[in-house]
């Protein structure tokens, strides 16, 4: 090791050993930036938050590759496993618009956004509306607003660890443990084939449930997992984000696009978006949470390049 990190702007830039090798020869400050440039700098921007906290977002590569003649601003998750507390969605909205807003003071403004970075984007083109500010594209890619049992179970942990005076890390653990079991049981339910084989997957999920999590004991009694400290799990902090944002109401047209994989298991969020925000339409995109982004980008790049609203 020669003791220095090249940024990861670098690799968006050009991914390959030669040039990742003239970074650190030249050593350039190792500084990621919150928003990268991909495609050509003329004509509107899209500002997309990609959301990939594990991934550093690489799939927008691919992205921009297949919307020739855009410019996509690739806009990086912020680090929400670090510090006392984790930011709300409001927060992270209200620090993505100033940076945005730094790089293209007026509008109109195209914004985007994968998975949570789709609730984010939604929240920032509200902001931008309220500012009087025009969007003329919101896109919401995946996009599932967590206001049902998510939102009730991360304020039963929040009443439940003011009670036992739990700090907030194992606060939001006990969230993404919980959520991992319900998401199971949904799972099981949505795959369902007669009562009689309802059972038996349930039997298989719980088994699977005990031997990966020491059972409902772990909730209490994992001591290993709620002695990591107060750094978080970025996905389980970004899952416990979501369950504490409300979307308020949107004026403007969205285009909410969601895999085909999942609109056949029965997760449809329309409904609840249309409740806020009335001129969004749905638009199908093949594959499902992860393909629809690598995979079928070519259908996903036509479906965004479509006309507003268009289905």
């Amino acid at each position: 090791s020669i003791g220095r990190r090249p940024p990861l702007s670098a690799l968006f830039a050009e991914p390959t050993i030669a040039h990742m090798a003239d970074v650190i020869i030249k050593d350039k400050p190792a500084e990621d930036a919150a928003i990268l440039t991909l495609g050509p700098l003329d004509g509107p921007p899209f500002f997309f938050l990609h959301g990939d906290v594990q991934g550093g977002g690489f799939y927008c590569r691919g992205l921009a590759k297949a919307l020739p003649g855009r410019s996509i601003m690739a806009v990086a998750p912020e680090d929400v496993t670090a510090g006392n507390q984790t930011p709300s969605i409001e927060e992270m909205a209200q620090r993505h618009l100033e940076a945005i807003r730094a790089l293209r003071p007026r509008g109109p403004y195209a914004l985007g956004g994968w998975c949570v970075g789709g609730i984010i984007a939604y929240e920032i083109a509200r902001r931008l509306e309220a500012q009087g500010e025009g969007v003329t594209q919101l896109v919401l890619i995946d996009a599932v607003p967590h206001t049902g049992w998510l939102f009730w179970l991360r304020r039963l942990i929040e009443r439940l660890g003011a009670l036992i005076k739990a700090p907030h890390h194992e606060n939001v653990w006990r969230f993404s443990w919980w959520r991992v079991q319900g998401e199971r049981l949904e799972q099981v339910w949505r795959h369902r084939k007669g009562l009689s084989k309802l059972w038996a997957s349930a039997r298989r999920a719980l088994a699977k449930t005990q031997s990966s999590s020491k059972g409902l004991a772990a909730f209490f009694e994992d001591a290993a997992a709620l002695k990591r400290g107060p750094r978080r799990d970025a996905m389980g902090a970004l899952r416990w984000s979501a369950a504490g944002y409300v979307p308020k109401p949107y004026r403007g047209p969205v285009s909410l696009l969601m895999a085909q994989q999942l609109l056949d298991e029965g997760i449809d969020p329309t409904r609840v978006w249309r409740r806020v925000a009335a001129g969004t339409v749905l638009v199908p995109v093949p594959g499902d949470h992860l393909s629809c982004i690598t995979t079928h980008v070519s259908d996903l790049a036509k479906a965004i390049a479509a006309p507003q609203g268009a289905k």
